[in-house]
């Protein structure tokens, strides 16, 4: 179900699966952690944030025999990304960080270096914009020999300079990219981006071509706060009223955190 992407079975079989765990006191087996893992990450792919967090701090704050240890650093991922799409970034921090350090006592360096992506968006979201860009600047030396990693954090690097709406510097960033080599989510950022700065700068058919690049994966991925801005720029390309209708389907949906930060 979870490669069929078919979300709320493969939900409804895990579940199942961990009352039975629970039920015939079977939790010292690595079986138990890969259902915790699977189920968290089908909460996340449902905005089920607090689900998760329920669900795995419940785990690991009651099971003291880690027998399966290298899950571990996977539950703190998924217990990250929960914790800053609810806004709660002191949390997503000191996740991140246990991430990291396991992942790095396994010497597994590219995961450790995936875990920084998500260690810099919980240091924009908190606003520590200054920590985040020291990070992005130590991991691109660090990182050069994942392409598409290394790539990851020049859009890290957008992101924030975007969020504090220096233009100028994106561009300058965008020019040391080459677009075809990012992977399918950092390809999608960068098109935002420069869509969005392209609208600012009048050139609409530019703005235009590369908004309609990126709508339907951002709608996949639930990333309506960028899908907002999105439309609200083609609106005001276009005056197409289609627009305002789609800002309005998506204004109080529950969404997950991408690029746009959202003040308070």
């Amino acid at each position: 179900m979870l490669k069929n992407h078919n979300y709320e079975k493969g939900i409804y079989y895990l579940e199942l699966a961990k009352k039975y765990l629970y039920e015939l006191d079977s939790l010292n087996h690595s079986i138990c952690f890969i259902i915790h893992n699977n189920l968290a990450y089908l909460y996340l792919n449902t905005n089920q944030f607090q689900k998760v967090i329920n669900l795995l701090e419940g785990f690991i704050n009651t099971h003291d025999n880690f027998i399966y240890v290298r899950a571990m650093p996977h539950i703190y991922m998924s217990l990250n990304i929960a914790c800053y799409n609810i806004g709660d970034y002191e949390k997503s921090i000191k996740y991140i960080k246990k991430a990291i350090l396991l992942f790095n006592y396994f010497e597994d360096e590219y995961y450790a270096g995936r875990c920084h992506l998500n260690y810099i968006n919980s240091l924009r979201y908190s606003g520590n914009l200054d920590k985040a860009l020291e990070i992005v600047n130590r991991c691109k030396n660090k990182y050069k020999k994942y392409n598409k990693l290394y790539l990851s954090f020049f859009i890290q690097e957008m992101i924030l300079y975007f969020n504090i709406g220096n233009y100028n510097k994106v561009m300058e960033i965008s020019n040391e990219i080459e677009a075809h080599q990012l992977s399918e989510m950092s390809e999608h950022n960068y098109e935002f981006m420069i869509g969005h700065i392209k609208y600012l700068h009048n050139d609409f058919n530019g703005a235009y071509g590369l908004f309609k690049k990126c709508e339907k994966y951002f709608l996949t991925q639930y990333y309506y706060r960028d899908l907002l801005l999105l439309y609200d720029d083609l609106y005001n390309m276009t005056k197409d009223i289609s627009y305002k209708a789609k800002q309005n389907e998506i204004m109080n949906k529950n969404g997950r955190k991408n690029i746009v930060m959202i003040h308070c």
